[in-house]
């Protein structure tokens, strides 16, 4: 009888023990993907046009959830670089570019001339997209003279507009979906982005990186703490597990 009620007790331990094993462990699997992103962030403080992300995370049935990336659109600092294709969003709404992987969309608007005298991104030389189409200059000129960038976007060249920058912002039917942190896509497409009328921009600067610094320190060691307290529970159980198959071997 009493070698059963031992059975008995050990069968039902064992049964709590996984499901706070399962419990435990996709804790820690939360815990690291959090600190993966904010690590992200981190390094990515200097990062032009970044945008941070965090983990939204939930709890369902007793367990931690990761849901999605919930990312930051607070804008980030406007730095003066003196660069006549450079060009800082003072405001919201993105660029619109075209990549080989279809539309994108960025805050980073460091800009350069490729070897067609398109205006393209300085990061994957991604072609802008003006309203008219991708913007291209006719060779042979003195671009840091005659070129500029208003405030409302429209591109002056030898004192012509020839094209205007494409700036909008995603359609709120639509979910906007980080690739890199600094370009975007939108599930809805090239036809979720809604161009701004009268964006504000600044030529010769570029946006920063929106992380903030500060916020990410203190959330560092929380998760961590957590991440330690959930592997030390985990070990706890294992051992625990170990000691109950040892004592049913024996009986």
């Amino acid at each position: 009888m009493l070698k059963n009620k031992l059975i008995l007790f050990l069968v039902c331990a064992w049964g709590l023990l996984s499901a706070g094993n399962k419990q435990t462990t996709q804790a820690l699997n939360v815990y690291e993907k959090e600190y993966g992103a904010l690590m992200n962030n981190v390094v990515n403080v200097s990062t032009p046009g970044y945008r941070s992300a965090k983990l939204a995370v939930r709890e369902k049935d007793g367990n931690l959830v990761v849901e999605e990336f919930a990312t930051s659109l607070q804008n980030g600092p406007l730095i003066y670089s003196g660069n006549y294709l450079h060009v800082g969003i003072d405001g919201p709404g993105f660029f619109m570019v075209r990549t080989p992987s279809g539309v994108m969309f960025t805050r980073d608007g460091r800009f350069t001339f490729n070897a067609n005298n398109e205006l393209v991104t300085l990061s994957g030389q991604y072609p802008v997209q003006g309203q008219s189409g991708t913007i291209a200059i006719q060779p042979g000129n003195t671009y840091s003279t005659e070129f500029q960038i208003t405030e409302t976007g429209a591109i002056i060249h030898n004192g012509q507009q020839v094209n205007r920058l494409a700036v909008g912002v995603i359609s709120g039917q639509s979910e906007l979906k980080t690739v890199n942190g600094s370009f975007f896509t939108s599930d809805g497409g090239e036809g979720s982005f809604i161009i701004l009328p009268t964006p504000m921009l600044k030529q010769y600067y570029y946006e920063g990186s929106n992380v903030a610094m500060n916020e990410e320190l203190v959330a560092m060691p929380d998760i961590s703490k957590k991440y330690d307290a959930n592997a030390k529970v985990l070990q706890i159980m294992k051992k625990i597990q170990t000691t109950g198959r040892e004592m049913g071997s024996a009986q």
